[in-house]
């Protein structure tokens, strides 16, 4: 589990009380509670009368840039170094209080790409399997007379039986996983971070990478394919939420 997973556990108990909303509806409301989170860490970590000063005098040197209509740049220097100054300032104002107040967020949003990224296949159903480098599996090998399938296909098992995935003389990974994800890999350093839900490649290894035809979830049935899945309506909704609460409680 990485750093910012560990929130991951009470936000799932949290979604299983919800577990009555469909999930388009109850992925919009963890959007709107992202965004709410956000804004009151900023709000809380930033000097929010420093930060309208800043604001102010930003503007106002744009405006004093804006309006001269000099020719002589011994004149507008001043203006373009004041306009820059002032502007960099604001930026230094909201630079950290921002990033601050994103950690909460960004906790949440590697829990819902988790919650709703991705689904475990039915036990029965066919999935392809492919590694990179790719490397000859002890499976069946996938019909490559269509051209959107390639590597091998494995057959999902129950949850009380077990498919190791591998070569003749090497397990990658035993089926079903805990966790769904498309792609496994080593241990990398950001792991510590964020961490893969179905865990990772030994070490060892003579694979780097396995890739699972595991299907995303369709949360919405119109639209184009990237539409369809969590994040769309997750970051617009994220982004609207946030916008209209900064709007309504006039956060600088």
């Amino acid at each position: 589990m990485g750093l910012f997973d560990l929130p991951g556990p009470l936000l799932t108990a949290i979604d299983n009380l919800l577990d009555f909303l469909p999930p388009l509806p109850r992925l919009a409301l963890w959007a709107v509670i992202t965004g709410a989170l956000s804004m009151a860490g900023y709000w809380l970590l930033s000097n929010q009368t420093r930060v309208s000063e800043a604001k102010a005098d930003a503007l106002t040197t744009r405006r004093a840039l804006s309006s001269y209509d000099g020719h002589e740049f011994n004149e507008v220097a001043p203006l373009i170094t004041a306009s820059l100054r002032a502007s960099l300032r604001h930026f230094g104002t909201v630079l950290w209080p921002a990033l601050g107040g994103s950690l909460p967020a960004l906790a949440i949003i590697v829990w819902v790409s988790n919650q709703f990224g991705y689904i475990l296949p039915d036990a029965g159903n066919a999935i392809t399997v492919s590694t990179a480098p790719a490397t000859a599996l002890a499976l069946a090998p996938a019909d490559h007379s269509d051209a959107n399938t390639e590597g091998y296909v494995a057959i999902w098992p129950a949850e009380n039986a077990q498919l190791p995935v591998g070569t003749v003389d090497e397990t990658f990974v035993v089926l079903p996983l805990p966790a769904p994800a498309p792609v496994m890999h080593k241990k990398l350093w950001w792991n510590a971070l964020i961490a893969n839900p179905a865990g990772y490649l030994e070490d060892n290894a003579s694979v780097n990478e396995l890739y699972l035809g595991i299907e995303s979830q369709q949360l919405l049935h119109i639209g184009p394919a990237w539409l369809r899945g969590w994040a769309a309506p997750y970051f617009i909704l994220l982004i609207i939420s946030s916008l209209a609460i900064k709007a309504a409680f006039r956060i600088h």
